[in-house]
């Protein structure tokens, strides 16, 4: 399974990776990586993918049915060639086919002759005139054949036909042996029963007296198909020695794994690629996501004795019980062990325990920009692993994946950043003084430590309050109280920066295990359920970070529950209140837009909370008889705090008459609209 390296264990894979340093995965076009993994500086493993038709049999290789194409160093779904016979790869790629109404056999015609007959119906090789699939004897009427392609294809012909006539065959002159009638049926793959059977509806084509040898179907346009059922509709014997199926431009769907990556320990960074589309870009789409891991694997194998199903499945090796098994030596069962017991495979499980699961796909607009998105599978971790998932609605479309680089730190940070926040139910828009406590474990060698710690939050921090950092005994060893618009404190802890949604701070190093530090900030919440995640990182190393993970890390008082620590506060009373729109601010109330160079403008700002997609948002102007006099903002927004102004000036640019006026605000919220209204008063 080891691509670059001999052995499984930990230690030999990370012999070759950078220490003390941020380093950078670049695979693809212009990169010292190839998509098959080669060129890598680190050691890799061939990834383990299930297979497309059955989940109980795992494959190796980068691409799933040989569907992605990264010969040119970009990769893409494969573009198929006119002409191209996608039939006779269909076993290769995992693809079936099956003549379900054949139940008789004889010495004469076995089982084994069946399978052999369809495969040969699909295969393009030459020579393959003495064998073809026969019904001409009995049973003929109804007879179907069912063929599962493997993955979904762009088909704009379909043809099948008997020997000696496409291919001469003068040994074996059965032309006339056609299928006199029939019923064509084809299923896209996503017409599907519950239990992921096909639908196959009405036939695509049929014929009740057929007069051609050769049956020619052409689909203007082009259309996808993954399965086929072919029905005899006659009891005339007939015979069939190729089933061909042309396919066209590029394919719908398609999946490419990339190799397995061994860091060593190490905290991910960012994730960043180029892409570009070929034809209408609004019908494609690439989905890039991640996962990471501790072992060698992301599947867990199993054997099961095969005199005692009922017994427990078995995930460790027969060689050598002390350690999991694996594919290679899972493909080799059933094996007899030293007592004589036969094994047999069992099941194959994700393994949650060591591997994440997949991430989300990562934001296109996040990582196509220069500085790239933050990697959110768990770290620090050993292996790392991305995947790409091509989707096209046209034939013609398809995007291609140019190149792609994720970033690494190895030694990480620290092995862990519990977080939680206090408290964690409040109400909402309202401010209120939150705690935010970071424990570290520090147990693995040559850990870098940190000193400065991010906070995401919904809307800017009113005030970061106080910073105290306390050791594994409790014992406080350096803090500070901020006061309003103070940054720099006393042992040398200091405000680091406030943005709109998070703020930092910085400190000196940290590097001793178990070490508390503890932030107290003034804040509101906007939405139902809203997660401050914490991200530590090191000055030293520019670009490093490490994000922190939920949990348990502090008694932060009495109504603190250690089971429901975490870093997410609630606040319910948005489900009761239905609000939108809230904490509004005019300053000043009345102005004077006289030019005066005092109060000549009107500060207007709001909270939009209970959102869950952005909404549209108007504010908008009225005088008091209602009539509309100005639209000062029409745009979608997310929850959050917004600013404006207005200089008193109507839409036509001119001022408007002293007097009291209407700010309405309106926002289009998921389950319905809020309108709020309040007096604005202009003086002179």
């Amino acid at each position: 399974m080891l691509k670059s390296l001999l052995a499984h264990s930990l230690a030999a894979l990370v012999l070759t990776a950078p220490v003390g340093a941020l380093d950078t995965l670049s695979v693809g076009l212009d990169a010292p990586i190839d998509w098959d993994g080669t060129g890598a500086a680190i050691g890799t493993l061939d990834p383990e993918y299930r297979s497309l038709v059955n989940p109980n049999a795992v494959l190796i290789g980068n691409s799933p049915g040989e569907l992605i194409d990264f010969s040119q160093r970009v990769l893409a779904p494969r573009e198929l060639q006119e002409g191209e016979n996608i039939a006779s790869g269909t076993l290769e790629r995992g693809g079936t086919i099956a003549a379900p109404t054949v139940l008789r056999f004889t010495t004469d015609f076995t089982r084994e002759d069946l399978i052999e007959a369809l495969a040969e119906i699909l295969s393009d090789l030459a020579g393959g005139e003495t064998q073809a699939f026969e019904r001409k004897s009995g049973d003929v009427r109804g007879t179907l054949i069912i063929g599962d392609l493997g993955a979904r294809f762009g088909v704009n012909r379909f043809r099948f036909y008997p020997r000696n006539t496409v291919h001469p065959a003068p040994t074996a002159a059965f032309q006339n042996d056609f299928l006199r009638a029939f019923e064509l049926f084809v299923n896209d793959g996503l017409n599907l029963t519950a239990d992921g059977f096909p639908v196959w509806g009405s036939p695509i084509a049929e014929e009740a007296q057929n007069t051609k040898p050769v049956v020619d179907i052409e689909f203007d346009p082009p259309r996808y198909i993954r399965s086929f059922r072919l029905r005899s509709a006659t009891p005339i014997p007939f015979e069939i020695d190729e089933i061909e199926i042309y396919g066209t431009g590029f394919l719908p769907t398609a999946t490419y794994f990339s190799d397995i990556f061994a860091t060593g320990l190490a905290a991910w960074g960012r994730i960043r690629w180029v892409e570009k589309a070929v034809g209408d870009s609004a019908q494609s789409s690439l989905l890039i996501a991640t996962r990471s891991g501790n072992d060698d694997t992301p599947f867990v194998f199993h054997r099961q004795r095969t005199d005692k199903r009922t017994d427990p499945e078995i995930p460790f090796s027969i060689a050598d019980p002390t350690e999991p098994m694996r594919l290679d030596e899972y493909e080799r069962l059933p094996i007899i062990d030293d007592n004589g017991v036969t094994w047999s495979k069992g099941s194959i499980k994700d393994d949650l325990e060591n591997w994440s699961p997949w991430s989300p796909p990562y934001p296109l607009d996040e990582g196509m920009s220069p500085q790239g998105t933050p990697i959110i599978s768990p770290s620090p971790r050993h292996f790392l692993q991305f995947r790409v998932s091509a989707q096209s609605n046209d034939i013609q479309s398809a995007r291609r994946l140019e190149h792609i680089s994720l970033s690494y730190l190895t030694p990480p940070l620290a092995d862990e950043f519990v977080a939680e926040i206090f408290p964690r139910q409040v109400e909402a828009s309202t401010s209120t003084s939150f705690t935010y406590a970071v424990r570290m474990r520090m147990d693995s060698p040559d850990l870098l430590g940190f000193d400065t710690f991010a906070i995401t939050t919904p809307i800017r921090v009113e005030q970061v309050e106080q910073v105290e950092i306390l050791n594994a005994q409790g014992e406080l060893v350096a803090s500070h109280a901020f006061a309003q618009g103070d940054t720099a404190g006393g042992s040398g802890l200091a405000i680091n920066a406030i943005a709109e949604d998070h703020f930092s701070v910085r400190f000196p190093p940290i590097q001793a295990n178990d070490n508390l530090l503890k932030i107290r900030f003034r804040a509101s919440v906007l939405a139902f359920s809203t997660e401050f995640r914490g991200q530590a990182s090191l000055s030293s190393e520019p670009g490093s970070f490490q994000n922190a993970t939920s949990g348990n890390s502090a008694d932060l008082g009495v109504e603190d529950q250690s089971t429901r620590s975490g870093t997410t506060v609630l606040s319910p009373s948005i489900i009761r209140s239905e609000r939108l729109i809230d904490a509004l601010e005019l300053t000043p109330n009345p102005f004077t837009p006289n030019g005066d160079g005092i109060n000549d403008q009107v500060s207007i700002a709001y909270n939009i909370l209970a959102l869950t997609k952005a909404g549209a948002v108007a504010v908008r102007l009225y005088d008091l008889s209602g009539r509309l006099v100005h639209t000062l903002q029409q745009t979608a927004l997310s929850n959050g705090r917004y600013a404006l102004s207005w200089d008193g000036r109507a839409a036509g640019g001119q001022l408007v008459p002293p007097g009291v006026y209407l700010l309405g605000i309106t926002v289009a919220g998921d389950q319905g609209d809020d309108l709020r209204a309040y007096p604005l008063s202009v003086a002179y």
